[in-house]
């Protein structure tokens, strides 16, 4: 599954508080929704819409609390086809919480060439 790790202190609860619905509108759009808190505390789930060459696809991306920092990834659940559209979502979302946090930096990642080094 596409993923992306990010390190540092990382509050979910601040993200869970403070992020509304991202827009990512080219080359093709990709909506975030603002996220849902699992009962956990330890995840947040974010349904997500991309759409490529006229085709729609819905889907989660889970970001889940590490020791290190959090690992943004495509919900195995709602299994889209990993086109590059859900990949520039994973790194589009990755990005928006890299900024939110000083001293963050991108850890291991399965998908280097969407990792984005600021948001768009």
């Amino acid at each position: 599954m596409p993923h992306i790790q990010i390190r540092g202190e990382i509050s979910l609860e601040r993200m869970w508080e403070t992020i509304g619905q991202l827009r990512l509108l080219k080359p093709d759009p990709i909506i975030i929704d603002p996220p849902y808190m699992l009962h956990n505390r330890k995840t947040l789930l974010f349904q997500t819409s991309v759409t490529e060459h006229g085709r729609s696809q819905k889907f989660y991306l889970i970001v889940s609390a590490r020791e290190e920092g959090l690992t943004v990834r495509v919900d195995p659940v709602t299994d889209p086809v990993k086109s590059d559209g859900v990949k520039r979502a994973v790194g589009f979302l990755a990005a928006h919480i890299k900024s939110m946090f000083p001293g963050a930096e991108y850890g291991v990642t399965n998908i280097p060439d969407f990792v984005m080094r600021e948001i768009l």
